[in-house]
């Protein structure tokens, strides 16, 4: 094979990271793993639940290749009376992790918001002490505030926006001396280097020793991504961003 396609990598990469994917908001990024997929040669298929399958030949003894496509994220929980919105997290996230950041709401009927991920006192200039005594609780002291004129929460729903609306964060990609440092990196750089491996594979006229499907996976973040698998597999490698840790291997 060829040598690692950096340039596809990085590329595809960044265009999956331009699609917000937060569990359960996985049909746009379904889409573009359709179109490149097709466009890379292949025949996708969609599954019923969310998730994309591709045949990459072979015969015999069938093994699944699969990475995820969605994103930790949060969701509206409930709409305060100023306006702001409380929400919850949607896979491992922690508030900790996300305060301060911007964010896009994505209403039901296709409308979306921008906003900020904020504490709630969140000056540390007045309320130093408060800030202290917590890491930020999303069902207490942390909401999005959004970019727009409102005052209550009937002016908030006047927007479309409702309980269930999902919240995108922002990825801040950049890239510096040869490092990337993202958002997101788990999983979508693992789903560009198994679109870099299909690429290798057509544009080499090269076929699997074995039969291999690749399975795009759209529900690992809460915890049941690849609970189907096609008839007859009997191996599933997983391509993810392991934790590094003393308890770990």
């Amino acid at each position: 094979m060829q040598d690692f396609d950096e340039t596809y990598v990085i590329d595809s990469f960044k265009a999956l990271l331009g699609i917000d994917s937060t569990t359960g908001q996985f049909r746009e990024i379904q889409n573009w793993i359709m179109d490149e997929t097709t466009r890379l040669g292949y025949t996708p298929e969609v599954t019923h639940k969310g998730g994309v399958l591709v045949d990459l030949g072979g015969e015999g003894n069938p093994l699944v290749v699969t990475a995820h496509l969605d994103d930790i994220g949060l969701m509206v929980r409930r709409i305060n009376e100023d306006g702001t919105l409380n929400v919850c997290n949607v896979g491992g996230l922690y508030p900790f992790y996300c305060v301060t950041e911007n964010v896009r709401v994505y209403t039901g009927d296709g409308q979306v918001y921008t906003g900020t991920v904020c504490r709630t006192p969140n000056s540390v200039h007045v309320t130093e002490e408060e800030l202290r005594s917590s890491l930020g609780d999303f069902r207490k002291n942390v909401c999005i505030v959004l970019d727009m004129p409102v005052h209550s929460a009937k002016d908030t729903r006047a927007l479309g926006i409702e309980t269930g609306d999902m919240v995108a964060l922002e990825p801040r990609f950049t890239m510096s001396n040869g490092y990337i440092k993202s958002r997101f990196v788990d999983d979508k750089a693992c789903v560009a280097v198994l679109l870099n491996v299909m690429k290798t594979l057509k544009e080499q006229n090269l076929t699997p020793t074995r039969k291999v499907i690749a399975y795009f996976a759209c529900y690992e973040e809460i915890g049941h991504g690849t609970t189907y698998l096609p008839e007859g597999v009997k191996d599933i490698l997983s391509l993810d961003i392991a934790p590094t840790g003393p308890d770990q291997n």
